[in-house]
């Protein structure tokens, strides 16, 4: 299918097309640059990831490029899709001024074109001063298929809007499970503890009564003990009265003999 407009010999890539040989060449300021002869070869492959900005200015992506291709052979993209490789801090540039040949748009050979070119942008005009093509190299985009691509997206983005929300719900379902969790052992762990405290003030209080039971009966013993020892000191006393006043009455007894005997012999005198 021939592009509308003038300018150059540019071909629409028909569906599931490859770059061939004999592509129809560019004009003068648009023609690729020429590679280093032995130039070595590039072995870091580049990121097969694209985004883009829909009508709406919203980024889609990352898609494979196998994606991509896909949908501009089916008439979604037009060469004024604002797109960027991989993640980095690379801008956005219309799909025109990455892939001046449509048919290598989102091909290996492109990426080939594109680590070459790498190799040789030191000798490259910036890009700001490169010229872009003028219409009639990209075909005009089909509205429905269009509308149809941008249906698709939405449902896509709404599915995984779906998603992201079912898996943020089961997040949030497994934290509260855990918070669950938690909270119940700690309650365990509360009770437990309030368990062994009470045992601890139990044996506490039994030891503590068992205590006071071995004082008072060490006190009734000593009390005992003492009421014996005051009641030997009493029989001891009295038993020292006893043999006191004995004693008393045999000096008053001897006392009294000897004053007899002294009458009686004053009376033989």
């Amino acid at each position: 299918q021939q592009s509308s407009g003038g300018g150059g010999g540019w071909v629409v890539p028909p569906p599931n097309s490859q770059p061939v040989g004999g592509i129809p060449p560019l004009p003068l300021t648009q023609q690729p640059p020429a590679m280093f002869p032995g130039a070595p070869p590039i072995h870091a492959p580049l990121p097969d990831e694209w985004f883009y900005q829909d009508p709406q200015g919203n980024v889609q992506g990352p898609f494979k490029s196998e994606e991509m291709r896909e949908w501009l052979e089916h008439g979604y993209f037009d060469e004024k899709l604002m797109i960027r490789r991989g993640q980095g801090s690379e801008p956005f540039i219309p799909l025109g001024q990455r892939f001046i040949d449509a048919r290598k748009a989102f091909t290996t050979e492109a990426d080939r074109e594109e680590q070459m070119l790498a190799l040789q942008r030191p000798m490259l005009l910036p890009q700001s001063q490169q010229v872009l093509p003028q219409g009639g190299f990209w075909p005009a985009i089909n509205p429905v298929l269009q509308q149809q691509h941008q249906m698709q997206m939405q449902q896509q983005h709404q599915q995984h809007a779906a998603e992201e929300q079912l898996k943020r719900e089961e997040e949030q379902k497994r934290l509260e499970e855990a918070r669950a969790l938690a909270l119940r052992e700690e309650e365990s762990r509360q009770s437990f503890k309030l368990a062994m405290e009470q045992q601890r003030q139990q044996q506490e209080q039994e030891e503590e009564e068992r205590k006071r039971k071995e004082e008072e009966l060490r006190l009734e013993e000593l009390r005992k003990e003492q009421e014996v020892a005051r009641l030997e000191a009493e029989r001891a006393a009295a038993e020292e009265a006893e043999r006191e006043r004995q004693r008393a009455a045999e000096e008053e007894r001897v006392r009294q003999e000897q004053l007899e005997q002294q009458r009686q012999q004053q009376l033989l005198l």
